[in-house]
C-alpha cells in the first residue's frame, strides 16, 4: 500500500497540473470516513515548491481554512498550522512530502497509519488530476445541483463519480462564551484610571516552542506590554488541552479574564488597550464593558512585536 502511495504521489508531482486543478475544489468520500474529505489545490509559481494538495477532514474544517484565508478576524485560527488537515507538498525537482497538521500541535511528517488512510485518496486524486488535465471543467460537473464533484467509494470498494451536496447550514455560526469573575470586575472598577498609560496586547502562536511529548503541542502566548516602557504586563504561555474542550476557542475565551487579572495585579487601569485585529477586540470587548479603558485597533503594535522578536531570538520567551 505505501509503495503504491509513493508511486502515486510522485506521479502527481510529475503531472504538474497544479494551476489547472486549483480552479475548483472537489471531495473524496471513502468508506473509512464519516465525512467527505475536501481537496484544495494551491499552485506555486516560484521557489522550490511547485504546488500543494490539501486534504481537509470535513466541510466544517475546510470552512475554517477558507475563513482564515478570506476573513481572518472571523475565526479562531491564527495560521494554517491551526487547521487540522494533511498537505502533499510537491517540489519543483520532483520530490514530495506529506505533512500532518492538527490544531494546536506541531506539524509533522504523516505517520504510517495516516499514510495508509491517505493512500487510496492520493490514488483517486492522481486519476482525477489526469482527467482534469484533459478537461479542466470536470470538477464543476455537478454545480447545477449545488453540489461538489466527488469521487465516492461504494460498498464494493469501487470508486465512482458523483455529487457531494454541500451543507445547507449558515457558513459561520459560532457561540463564544467570555466568562469574567464578578468579584475581580468589582475590584477592578475601583482601581485608579491611568489615562496616559497604554498597553499593546496580542495573542501569538509560537511553533518554535513546544511541549516535550511524542506529538508536541505548540506554545501560544498572550502578551501585553507598556507602550512607553516595554515592561511586560501580561506574559501568559499556554497550549491546547489534551483532555478538556480542544482547539483554540477555549484559549481565546480565556483572554479577557487573563487581562483582568493582570490589571488587578498592576493596580491601575490603563487608559488604552491597543490591539491589532477585530478578533482580539471582539474577545476583549466584554471586559471593556466592565472597566473603562479605551479599546483601540491599530494596524501595527511596534513595541510588542519587537519584544516578542527579541524574546524568541534570546530564548527568553
Amino acid at each position: 500500500m505505501l509503495k503504491n502511495f509513493d508511486h502515486d504521489a510522485r506521479a502527481i508531482v510529475a503531472l504538474d497540473v497544479w494551476k489547472k486543478a486549483s480552479v475548483y475544489n472537489w471531495a473524496l468520500s471513502p468508506q473509512t470516513s464519516e465525512e467527505p474529505i475536501v481537496v484544495h489545490v494551491e499552485p506555486k509559481t516560484d521557489g522550490p515548491v511547485a504546488g500543494r494538495l490539501f486534504f481537509f477532514p470535513g466541510f466544517a474544517v475546510y470552512r475554517d481554512f477558507a475563513i482564515l484565508m478570506q476573513a481572518p478576524d472571523a475565526g479562531v485560527a491564527l495560521s494554517p498550522l491551526d487547521v487540522t488537515h494533511w498537505e502533499l507538498i510537491g517540489f519543483a525537482d520532483g520530490r514530495y512530502e506529506i505533512h500532518s497538521f492538527r490544531t494546536g500541535y506541531a506539524p509533522r511528517l504523516a505517520p504510517e497509519d495516516e499514510l495508509a488512510f491517505l493512500a487510496p485518496l492520493v490514488h483517486e486524486c492522481l486519476g482525477l488530476l489526469m482527467r482534469i488535465e484533459e478537461d479542466p471543467e470536470l470538477p464543476a460537473k455537478y454545480s447545477d445541483q449545488q453540489a461538489m464533484f466527488a469521487r465516492i467509494e461504494g460498498l464494493d470498494g469501487k470508486w465512482r463519480d458523483g455529487p457531494c451536496p454541500t451543507p445547507k447550514d449558515p457558513p459561520l455560526k459560532r457561540e463564544e462564551r467570555i466568562t469574567l469573575g464578578q468579584k475581580e470586575c468589582n475590584a477592578a472598577a475601583h482601581l485608579p484610571f491611568a489615562d496616559g498609560e497604554a498597553w499593546e496586547v496580542d495573542f501569538y502562536g509560537v511553533p518554535a516552542c513546544r511541549t516535550n511529548e511524542p506529538q508536541p503541542r505548540i506554545m501560544y502566548l498572550f502578551a501585553a506590554v507598556d507602550v512607553r516602557t516595554g515592561n511586560r504586563c501580561v506574559w501568559d504561555r499556554m497550549s491546547v488541552s489534551k483532555t478538556g474542550p480542544g482547539g483554540l476557542k477555549p484559549l481565546w475565551e480565556s483572554l479577557a479574564q487573563r487581562l483582568l487579572l493582570a490589571i488587578l495585579k498592576h493596580g491601575r487601569i490603563p487608559g488604552s488597550v491597543n490591539v491589532r485585529s477585530g478578533r482580539m477586540a471582539r474577545f476583549l470587548r466584554p471586559l471593556g464593558l466592565q472597566i473603562p479603558f479605551r479599546l483601540v485597533q491599530h494596524s501595527k503594535l511596534p513595541m510588542l512585536d519587537n519584544i516578542i522578536k527579541n524574546a524568541i531570538q534570546s530564548k527568553t520567551i
